[in-house]
């Protein structure tokens, strides 16, 4: 499932998709693994079967700050009359970006902007998190590089949030940067999975329904929600891990989608643990901010793409237990 979060608002001009995250969910067990990738993620390649494959056959290489991943809902609404009858370019194009990125079919979209998220949350009555930085809330950087104009901070500590200051704790990164923002993403998303309850939010569906008519687009049925309610009770009880692409284990500015998507069959498939005479450094996962060793996986990546590629090397504070590291 491809969970996109855009910018769309009153106040903004076209669409630009700044949190994108897939969820592989198994559907038996509840088991889930996140996969978060940069909005500044470049050269990314387009279907063949996508009309801009043709303007940009090699990726879309035009270089920043235009051409990155973020963009590309924006270059295909600009380019429609490419698209026939296609009702949403920018949605498909993104769809199939993210499927040629990770090597995954997509069976699900849902893109949710900013009202919508904020409404989210305060429908389940707010979320519980942890927040390890003060974050600003609003303000801009000077000529000078100093953060001026802040409405106010979110101060660190546990603390249980309503929709305003969740997305600003989703949103804010004048303070830190895109990775830093991308972790506290994906740790949002797991609480909110954790903490959501899946009856009383059918309960609230009239209301939510009229919130999502101008905030929410999914191509989930209203008829298979209460399946998916039973679904995410099941995820409730089974293991949330992620991996975030980060410039820690790629090269967003001229990045390797063999080996991304190697990395990703790496994760869903890790290979099992094998018994060692001799004693070995532990490979136990830390979520300390400090790099830790990589551990080498010698399973063959099962992709869509061969690759000659040995296994990838994933740092053990990007692939983590959200439950852990959150």
């Amino acid at each position: 499932m491809l969970l996109l979060g855009s910018d769309a608002g009153d106040d903004r001009i076209g669409t630009r998709t700044d949190s994108m995250i897939v969820a592989s969910i198994n559907p038996q067990t509840g088991d889930t693994l996140l996969f978060s990738l940069p909005r500044n993620l470049e050269n990314v390649p387009f279907p063949k079967t996508n009309p801009l494959s043709k303007i940009y056959p090699q990726g879309y290489n035009c270089g920043p700050p235009d051409c990155l991943l973020n963009g590309v809902w924006t270059l295909a609404e600009a380019n429609k009359k490419l698209f026939g009858s296609d009702p949403n370019p920018g949605l498909t194009t993104v769809r199939g970006v993210i499927q040629e990125i990770t090597g995954l079919r997509l069976h699900y979209t849902t893109v949710i902007n900013l009202d919508g998220f904020e409404s989210l949350v305060d429908a389940m009555g707010g979320v519980t998190v942890t927040i390890n930085e003060k974050l600003p809330i609003g303000g801009h950087l000077n000529s000078a590089g100093q953060l001026v104009g802040v409405d106010a901070w979110i101060q660190p500590g546990t603390q249980h949030l309503d929709g305003y200051h969740a997305l600003w704790f989703a949103r804010s990164r004048l303070a830190s940067d895109d990775y830093n923002r991308m972790r506290r993403q994906r740790c949002l998303v797991g609480k909110i999975l954790d903490q959501v309850n899946p009856v009383s939010m059918l309960q609230k569906y009239p209301a939510l329904a009229q919130v999502a008519k101008d905030n929410i687009t999914t191509n989930i049925a209203a008829d298979d929600l209460p399946a998916w309610m039973e679904l995410v009770r099941r995820i409730q009880g089974a293991s949330i891990r992620s991996l975030t692409f980060t410039t820690q284990n790629i090269n967003p500015g001229n990045p390797n989608f063999r080996l991304i998507r190697t990395m990703i069959q790496d994760a869903l498939h890790p290979a099992p643990a094998t018994a060692s005479a001799s004693p070995t450094t532990s490979t136990k996962t830390t979520t300390g901010p400090t790099k830790s060793t990589s551990t080498k996986s010698t399973k063959t990546s099962t992709g869509p793409t061969k690759s000659t590629t040995t296994s990838s090397s994933i740092t053990t504070d990007e692939l983590v237990d959200l439950r852990e590291a959150c």
